[in-house]
């Protein structure tokens, strides 16, 4: 099954590349198109969902977005994202925080939230 990609309702973008996608949430892309921060949000790095998420969309290994986020963080160069324990505290999070961006296993009947196309 697809897992949807999705963002807090002020992010302009509609619709991304998967390699945009790979580079945002392993932390190499900091700033929407409009200059706001990029504030990734996900689960942790052992729940099935952030491993499937990784593996189909992203088509890296979840070690290897880790590998990335301490790479950016211990340099100097980036925030760590913020990370959750439930797709429900991910889906509220990412409605209460500005520019967030996160992904869930369907994005049906959500409010508040855009659901971003990957081409």
């Amino acid at each position: 099954f697809a897992i949807d990609v999705i963002t807090h309702n002020d992010v302009l973008e509609e619709e991304l590349t998967s390699i945009k996608l790979r580079a945002i949430f392993s932390g190499r892309v900091k700033q929407w198109q409009n200059g706001k921060p990029v504030i990734v949000v996900m689960l942790g790095y052992h729940d099935p969902l952030h491993i499937q998420f990784c593996n189909q969309t992203l088509g890296v290994y979840p070690r290897h977005i880790l590998r990335s986020w301490e790479r950016s963080v211990f340099s100097g160069t980036g925030r760590k994202p913020i990370i959750v324990k439930t797709e429900q505290e991910l889906i509220k999070t990412v409605k209460d925080t500005p520019n967030a961006v996160g992904y869930v296993e369907t994005a049906e009947n959500l409010e508040g939230i855009d659901v971003i196309k990957i081409k």
